[in-house]
């Protein structure tokens, strides 16, 4: 449902209100006008022919990315996220207390340094799947960064977020928070790790916070690897390796949707499989009504594939929480003792 309603928004404020509007021919053409070497290599856009509905109108698509509806759209998603974290944080505080009372202090602050993990790593998961909606599966107004490094997907400086990111974005995290809380609510060993509601919280928090950081840290990759385009990608998880993976890796060849070295390669692999699949094997039209359901369905498999990911990355932050402080955990009442209480 998340999938199919992602595109009919799209296609609806195409086809209603905006003939520009997230344009997937506007965009193919974008790219291949200003940055052709590029395109060349992408694994999917190479293989892609775009017709001649946006000639010379690249440049009014471009300015439309910046404009007011972009700003508003910009604030529209400022002001759910911010409601929801400040929702969240209720819930957060009544959890910490009433595990802090029922298991200790230690064994808390294992928990709580855990959550951390998981709400980072469910964060990278929806920002990676959102990243690759808007270069691959939709092809929205985010792919004129390609063609122009200075017209960033999310814009902290104007305010702004390019065409189709707010619909995606938005849609697909409400789809994963509900994953998320069914996952959660259906598992008694994650039960024993997190509240269904505190995990939600954790991945609206974490991908408020990842969203911030590319926003800053977007235009600073760009310069830094301008001035030093011989750079070593450094640690992972660095600020060095996420500029080297974004700027040379990204943006050279079209891998790399986070820079995440655990996440990279499963992602990369999708690419892989999503460009074979359209251009060679079904061999599809862009915008065609096959392509449109090809690229729908193809987003339904990876929605349930990262809640996989995440169920698989919330099993093991719980087991290493359960083994770090089984020493510390009060014992579990035994059933004669819990049945004398009940007495």
């Amino acid at each position: 449902a998340k999938s199919a309603a992602t595109s009919l928004v799209l296609f609806g404020v195409q086809k209603l209100a905006n003939p520009l509007y997230a344009n997937r021919q506007c965009a193919m053409r974008a790219v291949n006008e200003s940055n052709p070497v590029a395109y060349s290599i992408h694994p999917l856009w190479k293989d892609m022919t775009y017709d001649d509905s946006c000639d010379g109108m690249v440049d009014e698509y471009a300015d439309q990315q910046t404009n007011d509806t972009a700003h508003m759209e910009s604030l529209i998603g400022f002001y759910y996220s911010r409601s929801l974290i400040a929702l969240f944080a209720v819930a957060f505080v009544l959890y910490a207390v009433d595990k802090i009372r029922k298991t200790g202090v230690i064994c808390s602050a294992v928990n709580f340094a855990m959550l951390q993990v998981l709400g980072f790593m469910m964060g990278t998961v929806y920002l990676m799947h959102v990243h690759f909606m808007q270069d691959i599966t939709y092809l929205t107004g985010a792919i004129m960064h390609h063609a122009r490094d200075k017209s960033l997907g999310l814009d902290a400086k104007r305010g702004t977020i390019t065409q189709g990111y707010l619909t995606s974005g938005l849609l697909h995290r409400m789809y994963l928070q509900a994953a998320v809380y069914l996952t959660v609510s259906n598992s008694p060993r994650l039960r024993k790790f997190v509240s269904p509601v505190v995990a939600m919280g954790l991945l609206e928090l974490w991908c408020v916070i990842m969203v911030n950081e590319v926003k800053k840290n977007h235009p600073l990759y760009h310069a830094y690897v301008s001035e030093h385009p011989d750079m070593d990608p450094g640690a992972p998880y660095s600020w060095f390796q996420r500029a080297y993976m974004h700027c040379i890796v990204h943006h050279e060849t079209g891998y790399s949707f986070s820079g995440d070295p655990l996440l990279d390669p499963l992602y990369d692999g999708t690419l892989e499989v999503y460009a074979w699949l359209h251009n060679k094997v079904l061999n599809l039209a862009l915008d065609s009504t096959a392509h449109h359901v090809f690229s729908t369905a193809f987003d339904v498999l990876m929605g349930v594939s990262g809640v996989g990911l995440c169920w698989i990355i919330a099993q093991v932050c719980s087991f290493v929480y359960s083994t770090v402080t089984s020493p510390f955990a009060p014992a579990e009442p035994t059933k004669a003792a819990a049945s004398k209480k009940n007495e």
